[in-house]
């Protein structure tokens, strides 16, 4: 039987560990999570679970900790990355739009052929990631976000990213 995210959140159907909730080892398919299916989505915790073709709409992942996540043909629509940590997650043809990562955190994650547009990233931080033909839009707070150890590639070339460079200009050098 297949289970639905939303519903495992509305039955609390979730394992607790410490002061997480935790939900992991599943997959989800053609689901729409909005912030109706969650009353409270902080202190969870999320591992290797799959995502395919789901939409994310105004939803809180503040403080939420995401490990070994698969997301795939998936749209994130004013959704809030607030202080997450997302570890060994692999995004491909995904679009973040009208979202918020202020100080998220990702580690050792990829983003293959993803779109970011009208996306506040003000102090994120990506350590030892890499971003396959990304597409950034209107992304504001751009100039404060952190790529240490990561790399960003187009078809023409690959830009290693180090934490003191300015992450605009390699985004308007890849774009040339």
């Amino acid at each position: 039987m297949t289970k639905k995210f939303n519903e495992i959140l509305e039955n609390e159907s979730f394992e607790t560990v410490g002061p997480y909730q935790v939900i992991h080892s599943q997959d989800f398919r053609n689901e729409v999570i909005c912030s109706h299916s969650i009353a409270e989505f902080r202190e969870f915790m999320l591992g290797k679970l799959t995502f395919v073709d789901c939409d994310f709409v105004d939803i809180n992942l503040g403080g939420t900790i995401i490990i070994s996540c698969v997301f795939t043909n998936c749209n994130f629509t004013k959704t809030l990355f607030l202080k997450s940590e997302l570890s060994n997650c692999n995004f491909n043809n995904c679009k973040i739009s009208q979202s918020d990562l202020t100080k998220a955190e990702f580690t050792e994650s990829s983003f293959r052929d993803c779109q970011f547009e009208n996306v506040f990233m003000g102090g994120t931080f990506f350590n030892n990631c890499e971003f396959i033909e990304p597409k950034f839009d209107k992304v504001v707070a751009l100039e404060t976000v952190t790529f240490d150890k990561s790399k960003i590639w187009n078809s023409k070339k690959c830009i290693e990213v180090k934490a003191s460079e300015n992450v605009s200009n390699i985004i308007n050098d890849l774009e040339n």
